[in-house]
């Protein structure tokens, strides 16, 4: 029946420009533990998706997109239903849509179900965009979101009202823009409701003089945010802080000395796709710091970590979290090792909770997971208000000089400060002064050298006033076509108020040979010696990063990769020694297109000494034109023994329609014996 149905359609979609898809899956997992036995869990997934895409006239255009899915288990029923409809209008002159589109979670289109598990989501926007090469771009958004169970009382009632608009001219080398946001949210529940106007206003020149041998740039901005506030029975409501940049890194060695990297898809709004940091995956995959920046100290109470829509199988109980503080994103102070926290199915998010503390970063850090992986989307901070009126206003000043009198010698200046008065509140200022020198010169023709001098001093009305001084040499040798080295060193004094209270130098050797034809082999060696004088601590570091890639044959290759670490750190309480190292070989096998192995052996050890032998095995090899089979395979042991066996085989029965089948086998042995194996069936149709 459902093949008949797709092919009757078939001939519709030339036409009428008609498409969908249908795709059924079965899913029986079964797990058994030496305590608790055998359980087992079902689950029968329906997903279906109707397309209608219209054009109206040459410029207008109309589409429908209905999304059904039925997901039918052991333990509940769960159904979706979301229609989307849109218009579209294009021409020379703007692009603008404007859509509805409403979400039924719960809603048994053939029973009728408990309102307990129904949850609305109802949306409305409507975009303008002009173009214009000789006027000023406009860009108007204005959105409408509904959420709300079914409850005779309500956990969850609000309405969110967004309206934003931007305009945007440049004329030579000048730059302009405005931007006007107007946010409403009603909290039906708790009977709040919080307004927020922003008007945020800049300018921006980029000029060259002298044959590009003069360079300057600047920039001002000008923020002015009103938070209105009216509650009805609650004191407090949440508020969601402005973040200036997301940070990540994964698994370092010391939570609390670490500097984590910029990650702006964390802080871009987009709470749907995934940023590639996964906070799932058991043991191995722990640790991982999230955080985010609010350029100035904060009070903070609760960060909100959105996800992707969690795998069968998941559960938020597995998951502990750690939550950790700072003021330079380099020393990190611990709040909490074990936060409360709650994880919502509707919006797909954890929020963890924790004592209020005020801080410039916030970071947290899963210190336990689920085997399921979880990917992060978003995070943000929250701080708590009462009811009444806060302004907010943010003011920024750019400015940048570079000079290049002769082709060897070249100077630079870089001068920002930002302002935040907050109202009531508390005044605060900083501002960054960094200067350098550059010389480069050519010793030899095989022989390259620049030197950098660079002092950067900052001032804080928060803390305290610091000055940094970088010492930079470097040299470039490429003695013969085949190899390439580099040598590097560095010099920093970090100082407060004119008092010493760090130093750090490195040396870095970095060598990169062709030794013969498919053969390559790199090598990074460093060696940083690091004092801080506050806590009366030394600690020398000593790294070696090794990478040798073979092309054995045609078909076959190689890559061998060994890394270690020697740390070793004197403090008055006491001295620790860390040497861990790792090693691996993966071997890559295509003996022809329909065909691919990869297998690898790698041995971590840790820096408690106990060491993680870990193999893994991926296959895929296309059997026919129509049915191509993978599989893959990881044992893994330490103090612990992992195996995962996971072959799938997939069969395209026609242009329109694909089986596959799906198998995972585990076993872990720890304290107890687990066992778990999922098998699937899924069908899919397009037309």
């Amino acid at each position: 029946m459902l093949v008949f149905t797709l092919g009757s359609l078939k001939g519709v979609y030339a036409e009428d420009d008609i498409h969908g898809m249908a795709r059924l899956t079965y899913r029986s997992s079964e797990t058994e533990t030496e305590t608790e036995g055998k359980e087992s869990s079902w689950l029968f997934s329906q997903v279906y998706n109707l397309m209608l895409s219209k054009a109206l006239t040459p410029k207008v255009e109309f589409t429908a997109n209905v999304d059904a899915n039925v997901i039918d288990s052991d333990e509940e029923k769960t159904t979706f239903l979301s229609p989307d409809l849109r218009l579209y209008v294009r021409n020379e002159y703007f692009d603008a849509n404007t859509g509805y589109e409403l979400t039924e979670r719960g809603l048994d289109i053939l029973t009728a179900s408990p309102d307990g598990e129904r949850y609305t989501t109802k949306s409305w926007n409507a975009n303008l965009f002009t173009k214009s090469e000789k006027y000023p771009t406009v860009r108007l958004l204005y959105n409408e979101d509904r959420d709300h169970d079914h409850l005779d009382v309500h956990r969850t009632d609000n309405k969110t009202t967004d309206f934003f608009g931007n305009a945007e001219y440049a004329y030579r080398f000048l730059r302009f823009s405005y931007d006007y946001r107007n946010n409403i949210f009603d909290d039906y529940v708790t009977g709040s409701t919080q307004k927020t106007d922003t008007n945020y206003g800049r300018a921006d020149f980029r000029k060259s003089f002298w044959e590009n041998r003069v360079t300057s740039s600047g920039s001002y901005f000008l923020t002015k945010r009103r938070v209105e506030t009216t509650t009805s029975g609650k004191d407090r409501v949440p508020e969601t802080k402005q973040a200036y940049a997301g940070l990540y890194a994964e698994d370092p060695l010391d939570p609390c000395d670490v500097r984590l990297e910029s990650r702006e898809s964390l802080i871009d709004g987009d709470k749907i796709t995934s940023t590639g940091i996964d906070i799932g995956g058991g043991s191995t995959n722990l640790n991982q710091n999230i955080g985010v920046d609010l350029n100035f100290a904060t009070e903070v109470e609760q960060v909100k970590l959105y996800t992707t829509p969690p795998e069968f199988g998941f559960s938020e109980n597995d998951f502990t979290w750690a939550v950790y503080s700072s003021n330079d994103n380099l020393t990190w102070t611990p709040i909490t090792n074990a936060a409360g926290f709650d994880y919502d199915t509707n919006e797909d998010l954890f929020e963890i909770s924790f004592t209020c503390a005020s801080a410039r970063y916030f970071k947290v850090v899963n210190t336990n997971n689920n085997l399921k992986p979880l990917y992060v989307t978003e995070i943000e901070a929250i701080g708590f208000t009462t009811a009444g009126t806060t302004d907010y206003t943010f003011e920024g000043i750019q400015a940048y000089l570079g000079a290049k009198p002769v082709d060897w010698l070249s100077f630079t200046y870089n001068f920002t400060q930002d302002k935040q008065d907050t109202d009531p509140g508390s005044d605060q200022t900083r501002t960054t002064n960094d200067v350098s020198g550059r010389v480069e010169r050519e010793l030899h023709r095989y022989l390259g050298t620049w030197a950098q001098y660079r002092r950067r001093w900052v001032e804080d009305s928060e803390v305290e006033d610091t000055t940094t001084d970088t010492y930079l040499l470097h040299f470039l040798s490429s003695p013969l076509e085949t190899l390439d080295t580099d040598l590097s060193f560095t010099h920093t004094v970090l100082k407060e108020e004119s008092e010493t209270q760090s130093k750090s130098s490195s040396v870095l050797f970095q060598v990169v040979a062709w030794l013969l034809e498919g053969a390559e082999l790199d090598i990074d060696a460093t060696i940083i010696h690091s004092e801080d004088l506050k806590v009366e601590s030394k600690t020398i570091s000593r790294l070696i990063d090794a990478n040798l890639r073979l092309e054995l044959t045609p078909m076959l290759t190689a890559e061998i990769e060994y890394d270690r670490a020697w740390t070793e750190t004197k403090k008055p309480d006491g001295d620790t020694t860390r040497r861990p190292w790792f090693g691996q070989v993966i071997l890559y096998w295509r003996p022809s297109h329909e065909f691919y192995l990869r297998a690898s052996y790698e041995i971590d050890k840790h820096d408690k000494g106990d060491k993680t032998f870990r193999q893994q095995y991926n296959l895929s090899w296309l059997m026919t034109e129509k049915i191509e089979f993978n599989t893959a395979c990881t044992l893994e042991r330490n103090d612990k023994t992992r195996f995962i066996f996971s072959p799938n085989l997939s069969w395209d029965l026609s242009r329109m329609l694909t089986l596959r089948f799906l198998y995972d086998w585990s076993r872990y042995e720890e304290d107890t014996v687990t066992e778990m194996q999922t098998f699937m069936i899924d069908l899919s149709a397009r037309f």
